[in-house]
């Protein structure tokens, strides 16, 4: 069955969330309806992990979590605040998604992030994969509709300069735009210690409104 977090009003906080406890790595549910979604006026992330690759029975995709903050930000809390999961999908409506002290802490493959006037500061340190790749993905979100998310967005640039900070400590992989028009900084970093941890960038990458670079 879905695991759908959402409060009538307020703020989620998520002290630890552990997915498939009993290891057999199955989320029950038919054909698009396995999901894990948290939705809330903002959400703050202690830990999300799994116990090992989340393959909903049937042909149904892999499951990909949702998190939503419908007007405040998405924060993160100690330690690492997903473990394990395929992606994610990160949307604040006007808040931020994590920030430059408190960064989300990803040991995913792939992410996705958008907000209209925040900033997002994201660190990868533990992908089940050995890397980071900032893509183009589609799961469900609380209501079980059909969310995608393109890259990583700031899509206005009312409130002044924001930052896009994605940081990986091992290959960080751009196939999807990055795009900050709010007027503020881009940076995208691979900052591993082997030959391998490259920066490839096959998408856009731009800022524009200001004097972002």
């Amino acid at each position: 069955t879905p695991v759908v977090v959402a409060p009538s009003s307020g703020n989620v906080t998520v002290t630890k969330l552990t997915v498939d406890s009993d290891g057999d790595g199955l989320i029950q549910g038919g054909l698009g309806n396995a999901r894990l979604a948290i939705e809330g006026t903002g959400v703050t992330l202690n830990g999300l992990i799994t116990t090992g690759p989340l393959t909903p029975v049937g042909s149904a995709p892999t499951i990909t979590p949702y998190i939503g903050a419908t007007t405040g930000g998405i924060t993160a809390g100690a330690g690492q605040n997903f473990t394990n999961f395929s992606g994610v999908l990160l949307q604040s409506t006007t808040g931020n998604i994590g920030t430059s002290s408190a960064p989300i802490n990803l040991g995913v493959a792939k992410v996705s992030a958008t907000t209209t006037n925040g900033d997002i500061y994201i660190r990868e340190n533990g992908s089940p994969t050995g890397g980071l790749e900032i893509a183009s993905q589609s799961t469900r979100d609380v209501l079980g509709l059909i969310k995608t998310i393109n890259g990583a967005t700031i899509t206005s640039n009312v409130g002044g300069p924001k930052t896009i900070s994605i940081r990986a400590a091992s290959p960080l992989l751009v196939s999807a735009p990055v795009v900050n028009n709010s007027g503020g900084d881009i940076i995208l970093a691979a900052e591993g210690n082997t030959a391998a941890d490259d920066l490839t960038i096959n998408a856009a990458v731009t800022a524009t409104g200001g004097a972002g670079n």
